[in-house]
């Protein structure tokens, strides 16, 4: 999926079909790319009985309706494979990958894949623009949610090179889910636990992002729905005002990974903004084996 219309450059690729839904992904996949100076990539699979003509008319159609003039540096491609291995291939080198998240066309399948775990397919971040949230003039901070795993280390640094990118401020969220080791955590202790993730994170160029912490109490059964509930309102209810919102595809700290899994379904269903997914840290994946061969061992 590399050409040599990108060079070096870390594109950005947006995956379309037939559905409305990619209409508004291409243009908030656009955005981006002349935010990052890249180029744009737009992905079209097809299978047979269709054919290559069909996929560019596809192809040319959906460009025609998200823009009144075609952007520089986009590249279109009509890939004849399934959709899953047309994006995993499109992930490679990418900078984001960006879908529109419906539940219908060729990607829909694929969709309710990413919204468990965005890392089972793509080697890079994954974009959920829906339609409506594909405004460039809106403006707004980035929020990002974070626990004590990995994968939170590598969201937090995502979301503040965005911020920095984009000149907003970064709010970082971490809401307390009691569990048998985190229960007698204060507030005031989960908050230096994200001043603590911040000062290792955020150095170099990140250094100056203009931070707000927002640290709260997730109250309710760990296993249960309640606390899956209290921190996906925490994460959707910052994402009214915000720009951005950035989170782990699923963790193995203070929030365990089936309810991070949950909670990123939560908010691609319900956000009011753009949802980012960070693919697991290899660290986390391997915690992740590691659990489960103790589980199995009991």
């Amino acid at each position: 999926m590399h050409s040599p219309v990108c060079g070096n450059h870390e594109r950005i690729v947006v995956g379309v079909d037939h559905c409305g839904a990619s209409v508004a992904a291409l243009r908030w996949a656009a955005a981006q790319a002349r935010l990052r100076h890249t180029h744009l990539h737009v992905v079209h699979a097809w299978q047979p009985p269709g054919s290559r003509s069909q996929a560019e008319d596809v192809l040319r159609d959906l460009l025609a309706e998200a823009f009144a003039a075609l952007p520089a540096g986009v590249e279109q491609l009509a890939v004849q494979a399934s959709p899953a291995e047309a994006l995993v291939a499109a992930s490679h080198g990418a900078a984001l990958l960006v879908l529109g998240p419906h539940v219908r066309g060729a990607f829909g399948e694929i969709f309710r894949s990413v919204s468990r775990r965005a890392a089972a397919f793509a080697t890079c971040p994954v974009a959920a623009v829906r339609e409506g949230q594909d405004g460039e003039g809106r403006r707004g901070r980035v929020v990002v949610g974070v626990d004590d795993s990995f994968t939170s280390r590598d969201a937090l640094s995502w979301a503040a090179a965005e911020a920095v990118r984009r000149k907003a401020r970064l709010t970082v969220i971490h809401a307390v889910v009691p569990m048998p080791r985190t229960a007698a955590w204060a507030q005031g202790e989960a908050r230096e636990m994200v001043s603590q993730l911040l000062a290792e994170t955020l150095t170099g160029p990140l250094a100056d992002v203009p931070v707000t912490i927002d640290t709260r109490p997730a109250t309710g059964r760990a296993s249960g729905k309640g606390a899956r509930s209290r921190a996906s309102a925490a994460l959707i209810g910052a994402s009214e005002s915000a720009a951005l919102l950035v989170i782990g595809s699923h963790g193995y700290g203070s929030i365990s990974g089936a309810i991070t899994g949950s909670i990123t379904s939560d908010c691609l269903r319900a956000a009011a903004c753009p949802v980012v997914i960070i693919p697991a840290a290899r660290e986390d994946q391997h915690a992740g084996i590691r659990s489960a061969r103790v589980a199995m061992e009991q």
